[in-house]
């Protein structure tokens, strides 16, 4: 039992269905939102006064606006019942996420107020120590003077197997057998 749609009224041209198919809107409903977000709120904060003199209220504000008109975009592309529902969802992701970003301690604060010692580079329980350049040159010297007797030990120990083998050689009778 399949039900049929009433006819229009008369006089009304029937609205249609879909703007774009489905796999077109899949496609660019991502970008277009993204675009038109990122575009709305830079466009904002410009008006506003530019991104150095803008309080950080504002700037949620210029990302509520921004998700509003990128939840436009994305409601138009699902039908027009989902137009406002998108409004609602993307302006509280844009707000939510730019006081969630203006929380955030900036490299410029944290820098201030860190110790120089405080990183875990610096812990007693850290395998890793860090060091200076001349602390690092120094240390790579050592390794290469250490690697140095190493070969040289190790070349001693050559001739003296190399001169075992020739008093062998020389004290024995050449093989017939081969």
């Amino acid at each position: 039992m399949s039900q049929t749609e009433p006819p229009p009224p008369p006089g009304r041209v029937p609205a249609p269905k879909a703007q774009l198919s489905p796999e077109v809107a899949q496609l660019l409903g991502p970008s277009l939102q993204v675009g038109l977000g990122a575009g709305t709120r830079s466009a904002v904060i410009l008006k506003w006064g530019g991104q150095d003199k803008i309080s950080p209220s504002d700037k949620v504000k210029a990302s509520t606006i921004a998700g509003a008109s990128a939840g436009v975009v994305g409601g138009m592309l699902r039908g027009p019942r989902n137009i406002l529902p998108a409004i609602a969802v993307f302006s509280l992701f844009g707000a939510g996420g730019q006081a969630i970003i203006n929380a955030l301690p900036t490299g410029d604060d944290a820098a201030a107020q860190a110790k120089p010692n405080s990183s875990w580079l610096h812990s007693k329980w850290s395998p890793l120590t860090p060091m200076t350049d001349a602390q690092y040159a120094a240390y790579i010297d050592d390794k290469i003077l250490k690697l140095d007797v190493e070969i040289a030990m190790l070349d001693e120990k050559l001739a003296a197997l190399w001169a075992k083998k020739s008093e062998r050689a020389a004290g024995s009778p050449p093989r017939t057998d081969v």
